[in-house]
C-alpha cells in the first residue's frame, strides 16, 4: 500500500496495532497521520522531509525512521527531538552549525556517544555561556567545526585544560601562570581577556612569551595591575617590558649575579615589589660610611649576603660590615685581585705590610703573608689562615694561653686548635725560604718561637715530627 493511501484511510483502524511499511518514502505530515493510527505498531520508513524544524515535529517513538539532514545549520533541541523519534541512526553528516543552549549542545554529545545520531563538522554558537566541561564535550564531536561561546570558568588553571581551538570569548582572573594564559591563549582565536589578573608566575622566557602574545593583542593586559615573580632572573629588557603591561602592578626581581650598590639602588627606584639578591661587589667606601668614630653600613648590606669589597679596607670598617651581615662570606681583597680561598663567614686577603691585624671572634682571615714583621691578633672565636709565611710574625692568641691549645702539623701547616672545643683558631704554612720564624704569643704574655729550618719544624724547640703529632 502506498503512503498516500495509509495516510488518508477509508478503512477505520481504531485501536487497531499494526507495523507499516511503506513502499515509498513518507513526508513528516504523512508519518505523524499514520502514527496517529496505528497503536504501539511500528512504522519503517524513510522519511523524506530533510529539514531539522519539519523533522522535529515528527511524533510517537520507537519508529525506525531512516531520516537524512540537509546541509545547513540546525537547533539542537530539534536533533535531540528527531533522534528520539527514530531508532535508526540519524544522519546528520550534512549539518555545518548547531544553536541552542550549551547544555543542548552539549547533549548532543550523549546521543553520538551512544550511537543514535551521526554528526561530522559543524559549528557550534550556543546562546549561552558555557563551562569548560561542555565546550571540551563538543570539541570532542564538532570535527573542525569551531566553537563560538563564551567561557563562563575564569581560573586560568582551568582554562588551560580548553581542548581545540574555538571562538572562545574568554574572561581570567586571580592569579595565574603565564604557561597557563599561553594555554589559553592557544585554545581561541579571540583576545583573552586577562585585565583582571592580579598575580603573574613564569619562568622568564614564559613570561617574556606572554608579554610577546599581549604585544601582538592575542592576550589583553590593558589597565591590568598584578604583581609578577618570575621563578627565574629577568634581564633588564623583559623586567622593562612586563613593566609596560603590569600597571602599578609590582616586578619581583631577583638577580642572578653580583650587583653593586649603585645597581641595587637604581633597581629598587624601578621596582615597588620585592628585590632579591645574594652578591654585593663594591668599594669600601661604598660599603660603609664613617661618621666620627661610627661606622654605618649600607642597608643593601643584610645578614646573609656574600659581600665582596673591591679595594682596601680598614678592619674596623671590615668588623662593622661582618656584625651586619654576621652568616655572610665577606671577602676583602687588594686592587691586584688575588687569589682567593673559600672560607666561611668572613675572611681576608693580604698582599701587602698591613698595620696590627684583629681578627674578631666569628671572623676568620685568609692572609698571604708580605714580607716584614707583621703583628697578628687572634681573639677567641676568630680564626687566622696564614699563608706562605714571608716574615718574622708576632702572633698573639688573645683569648689563650698555651695549656689551652693542642698543636699538630700537616706538612709544613701548623695547626693550633682550642683542646676544650676542637675549634681550629690557626692554621700557619711556614716557609725556610726566608729562614724565617713566626712568635706565638699567649694571652698571659709568655711566648714561644715556631721555626721552619730544612725539614725540622719545632714549636719552642720541640720538634714536631709526625703528621699529627700533638705538643
Amino acid at each position: 500500500i502506498t503512503a498516500a493511501n495509509l495516510s488518508t484511510p477509508t478503512i477505520s483502524f481504531t485501536s487497531a496495532n499494526f507495523t507499516v511499511t511503506p513502499s515509498n518514502s513518507l513526508t513528516v505530515t504523512q508519518a505523524n497521520a499514520i502514527d496517529a493510527k496505528n497503536g504501539t505498531g511500528t512504522i519503517t520508513a524513510t522519511i523524506s522531509d530533510t529539514s531539522a524544524t519539519s523533522l522535529a515535529t515528527l511524533t510517537g517513538s520507537g519508529n525506525a525512521y531512516t531520516i537524512a539532514l540537509a546541509a545547513g545549520s540546525a537547533a539542537a533541541a530539534d536533533l535531540i527531538a528527531i533522534d528520539a523519534a527514530t531508532s535508526v541512526l540519524v544522519d546528520a553528516t550534512a549539518v555545518t552549525s548547531i544553536t541552542g543552549t550549551a547544555a543542548q549542545i552539549a547533549d548532543v554529545r550523549t546521543k553520538v556517544a551512544a550511537g543514535t545520531l551521526s554528526v561530522l563538522n559543524w559549528s557550534a554558537t550556543p546562546t549561552d555561556s558555557m563551562t569548560i566541561a561542555q565546550a571540551n564535550v563538543i570539541d570532542a564531536i564538532n570535527g573542525t567545526g569551531a566553537i563560538t561561546a563564551t567561557i563562563s570558568d575564569t581560573s586560568a588553571a582551568s582554562l588551560a585544560t580548553l581542548t581545540g581551538t574555538g571562538a572562545y570569548t574568554i574572561t581570567v582572573t586571580g592569579a595565574a601562570s603565564a604557561a597557563n594564559l599561553m594555554l589559553v591563549d592557544a585554545a581561541t582565536s579571540v583576545a583573552v581577556n586577562a585585565t583582571g589578573i592580579t598575580a603573574l608566575t613564569g619562568t622568564a622566557a614564559e613570561i617574556d612569551a606572554l608579554v610577546a602574545a599581549a604585544t601582538a593583542g592575542t592576550i589583553n593586559l590593558t589597565g591590568a595591575n598584578f604583581t609578577v615573580t618570575p621563578t627565574t632572573s629577568l634581564t633588564v629588557a623583559q623586567a622593562a617590558a612586563i613593566d609596560a603591561k603590569n600597571g602599578t602592578g609590582a616586578i619581583n626581581v631577583t638577580i642572578s649575579d653580583t650587583a653593586t650598590i649603585a645597581q641595587l639602588t637604581a633597581l629598587q627606584g624601578k621596582t615597588n615589589g620585592l628585590l632579591s639578591y645574594s652578591s654585593i661587589t663594591d668599594t669600601a667606601a661604598n660599603l660603609a660610611t664613617l661618621s666620627g668614630n661610627t661606622w654605618t653600613v649600607n642597608p643593601f648590606v643584610k645578614n646573609g649576603t656574600n659581600v665582596t669589597v673591591s679595594d682596601a679596607i680598614s678592619l674596623a670598617e671590615l668588623a662593622a660590615i661582618n656584625a651586619v651581615d654576621a652568616t655572610g662570606v665577606i671577602t676583602a681583597i687588594t686592587a691586584a685581585k688575588a687569589t682567593l680561598l673559600s672560607a666561611p663567614n668572613a675572611y681576608m686577603v693580604e698582599t701587602t705590610n698591613a698595620p696590627p691585624l684583629i681578627i674578631t671572634s666569628g671572623m676568620v682571615a685568609s692572609v698571604i703573608d708580605a714580607p716584614g714583621s707583621q703583628l697578628i691578633k687572634v681573639a677567641a672565636g676568630g680564626k687566622l689562615i696564614l699563608i706562605g709565611s714571608d716574615g718574622n710574625n708576632n702572633i698573639v692568641f688573645q683569648g689563650y694561653t698555651a695549656g689551652q691549645l693542642d698543636v699538630s702539623r700537616s706538612g709544613t701547616t701548623v695547626i693550633f686548635t682550642d683542646h676544650t672545643t676542637q675549634q681550629q683558631i690557626a692554621a700557619i704554612a711556614t716557609d725556610d725560604t726566608y729562614g724565617n720564624k713566626q712568635t706565638i704569643t699567649y694571652s698571659d704574655g709568655s711566648h714561644v718561637e715556631l721555626t721552619l729550618v730544612g725539614s725540622t719544624l719545632a714549636l719552642g724547640g720541640t720538634a714536631i715530627t709526625t703528621v699529627g703529632n700533638i705538643v
